[in-house]
C-alpha cells in the first residue's frame, strides 16, 4: 500500500530507467530531506503502531532533525492503525496534543 501511494504521489516509478526529475521527486519523499534543524519549532511526531507508513519514518525524521541541531523532539507511538486526520481524531488524542502544545508554548 505504501509503495503504491508513493508512486502515485511521485507520479513516476524509480529505477534504473527513471529520469533525473523522477529521482529528485523520490529524494523529496524521503522524510529526512525535510529536516531543517535548530531554527525549527519543537516537533511532536505521533505514529500509529499499525500505520501503513512505517514507524521508521518518524524516527528517521527525528534523527535528521537532531542531527541538524533541533533538540526538542517528541516521538510517540500509539495503538491502532490510523494515519493523518483519523489519527488525530482518536480517543484522547486532541487532549494529548493540546497538553504537549501547552508544555511547549
Amino acid at each position: 500500500a505504501l509503495r503504491r501511494a508513493a508512486v502515485r504521489l511521485a507520479d513516476c516509478v524509480p529505477g534504473d530507467g527513471a529520469g533525473r526529475a523522477c529521482r529528485a521527486r523520490w529524494t523529496d519523499l524521503s522524510v529526512s530531506s525535510h529536516a531543517s534543524g535548530a531554527d525549527d519549532a519543537p516537533l511532536l511526531l505521533i505514529h500509529s503502531a499499525g500505520d501503513f507508513v512505517p514507524r521508521t519514518h518518524s524516527s528517521e525524521l527525528a534523527g535528521a532533525e537532531r542531527g541538524a541541531g533541533l533538540g526538542d523532539i517528541t516521538v510517540r507511538t500509539v495503538s491502532g492503525s490510523a494515519h493523518g486526520g483519523p489519527l488525530l481524531r482518536g480517543a484522547g488524542m486532541a487532549q494529548s496534543v493540546l497538553r504537549w502544545l501547552r508544555g511547549h508554548a
